[in-house]
């Protein structure tokens, strides 16, 4: 027990994010296109298979008929870029 309070103790303070020397990702993070490259594989099983936004690689709120997750699909269906869809008001 006593080892292992000692290895602990030697091991640097672990690196956090925050502070001022950080810089701003703006482009899609590297563990975000890890997952998309993991995506494009063929998985073993087809209830495996993880349908991507092909515009921001969200998986989450994905719509099938456009590709598209919800919130991509919502700001380019208010810029009209969609054929056929509008924002809807009654």
């Amino acid at each position: 027990e006593r080892a292992r309070r000692s290895l602990k103790g030697d091991r640097p303070p672990p690196l956090r994010g925050g502070g001022r020397g950080r810089a701003i990702n703006l482009v899609i993070p590297m563990a975000t296109k890890a997952q998309i490259a993991k995506s494009l594989k063929k998985p073993k099983y087809k209830s495996r298979v993880v349908r991507r936004c092909f515009r921001c690689g969200r998986k989450r709120g994905y719509l099938r008929k456009f590709g598209l997750c919800r919130i991509c699909f919502r700001e380019m269906a208010n810029q009209g870029l969609i054929p056929g869809i509008k924002k809807s008001s009654w």
